[in-house]
């Protein structure tokens, strides 16, 4: 059976109770029977193409975008609001700051648009075409503008005022479409339309490398309040689960349930004394609150069931082998531009062995510095069949721990760097590195080569002269001194 992919629109990922029992209705009865949560916090759903009409005339109230044959034209807004009082907060945020700004944002637009801060560590920052962080200034937000022409990250010189935030979005909104301009011209447009709503400034927030260990199960919070996280495995939630769960909110004047980018849902506040009757909700439908923290920090494309497959493959060595990923963020396949992954693996087009057998196998990549304002990505490894998957991302984790918590557990946000910086930049910056004329491959003397035990940090020209490359074993003087600048990273 054809079926068409549909994503319903929750902005903020928040939506009302009473909304997402209509909402549970109205699917079964075009034959829907479960919910699945996207990257953005939206509902995503599959429905038999036969049944698409009946959907667009039943669904009145609710915002969504059936997938066209370009993907989809509008995108759902991502804030962080569902943390307040579960995780650090700036000193400001408090009040229903967010909620007001969502309110503003009165369409459904076609850019990404992040609204979050940068203390709480649940819904992650930088992956939105436009992405407001708060600043130490009540009410006012940094900026960080995404160009549509290389993916690149650029810091907005201008605070902006809670409620001009759905302006600048507008306006970026006609800009952001126009590949022709660079982001100096879309930058000086904005500043030209907002100049009277904008506060110069000079330096971006700064960032400490942290992760939310917990997504899930029953949590304290605030004064004698619990918030419950509820994660899926193949992040399918059955329609008898969540109608259990809505009715218990309403039972106990829960308004509001959360969606999270990790597909997850999350209710808070649950009182004290009705514990029980959420642990019984659990209990009688079978729920499981406690999956492993290595299933967890995932990035799987909504709709992709070839990742999720080589998700589970994964989880399963990881338990097997007893290998620890905290913290680590794995995509498959992701879109590099608006990923928040520290590593992604990539699957490649099929080898012919021997001229017979057909393989799959992996490019694995990590971002640089582990930085989540840098969009560029490095090759950690190529050609990896799928049961040499498992080494290699351990290697990585040991590069991550070793970058992020001893190097970069603080950094400053990557400023805008305007286009005569950047040339200028390019013919200041002479790094060379080293490529394997054969195949390709680099030597990044940062990564070294773990696997003929080669640690990071040490320089090409330290390399024993029985040195070969990793991927086809061509001898150390097959390889050659490369700008680094030169190079195709991956962004």
């Amino acid at each position: 059976m054809l079926h068409k992919k549909i994503k319903l629109f929750v902005p903020g990922g928040r939506l009302a109770t009473d909304d997402f029992a209509h909402l549970i209705e109205l699917c079964k009865l075009v034959g829907v029977n479960h919910f699945q949560f996207g990257r953005r916090q939206e509902i995503i759903i599959r429905l038999a193409r036969e049944r698409v009409s009946h959907f667009e005339r039943s669904i009145k109230g609710f915002s969504y975008e059936i997938e066209g044959e370009d993907g989809y034209e509008q995108h759902n807004v991502v804030s962080s609001f569902l943390t307040d009082g579960i995780c650090p907060s700036t000193y400001w945020m408090r009040g229903g700051i967010i909620l007001d700004i969502l309110d503003h944002i009165n369409w459904n637009p076609s850019i990404r648009v992040n609204i979050t801060d940068l203390k709480q560590d649940l819904v992650f920052s930088f992956y939105g075409d436009v992405n407001f962080i708060p600043s130490d200034q009540v009410n006012f937000w940094h900026v960080y503008l995404r160009n549509r022409k290389g993916g690149d990250l650029f810091y907005f010189p201008f605070l902006i005022h809670s409620d001009d935030i759905h302006r600048l979005v507008a306006d970026y909104e006609i800009v952001h479409k126009d590949t022709n301009l660079s982001i100096e011209e879309k930058t000086r447009i904005l500043h030209e339309r907002l100049q009277s709503r904008l506060t110069p400034t000079t330096l971006g927030p700064q960032n400490q490398v942290s992760e939310f260990h917990t997504y899930e199960g029953l949590h304290p919070y605030g004064n004698e309040n619990y918030w419950l996280g509820i994660y899926k495995r193949e992040t399918k939630f059955q329609f008898s689960e969540l109608e259990a769960i809505v009715s218990l909110c309403k039972q106990h004047m829960i308004g509001y349930v959360n969606i999270t980018p990790w597909k997850s849902l999350l209710i808070k506040g649950i009182n004290n004394e009705n514990l029980t009757d959420w642990k019984l909700l659990l209990a009688q439908n079978g729920i499981n609150v406690g999956h492993s923290q290595a299933e967890l920090n995932w990035q799987i494309n909504d709709f992709d069931d070839d990742a999720h497959e080589l998700k589970a493959y994964i989880r399963k060595e990881f338990a097997t082998h007893d290998i620890a990923s905290t913290g680590a963020i794995i995509g498959i396949n992701n879109d590099k531009q608006y990923s928040f992954s520290h590593i992604i693996i990539e699957k490649t087009p099929l080898l012919k062995l021997f001229g017979s057998n057909e393989v799959s196998t992996y490019t694995v990549y990590v971002r640089k510095e582990f930085n989540p304002t840098y969009n560029e990505f490095q090759v950690f490894k190529k050609w990896v069949t799928k049961s040499g998957l498992v080494d290699v991302l351990q290697k990585a984790f040991k590069l991550y721990y070793e970058k992020a918590y001893k190097e970069f557990a603080t950094f400053t946000t990557k400023p805008l760097i305007v286009e005569k910086e950047r040339v200028m930049n390019a013919k200041i910056i002479n790094e060379v590195v080293h490529q394997c004329k054969s195949c390709g491959t680099v030597y990044f003397p940062e990564i070294g080569d773990l696997d003929q035990n080669i640690v990071p940090g040490t320089n090409f020209q330290a390399l024993p002269e029985s040195y070969c490359c990793s991927v086809c074993e061509s001898p150390k003087k097959a390889f050659i001194a490369v700008n680094k600048k030169d190079l195709a990273f991956v962004s």
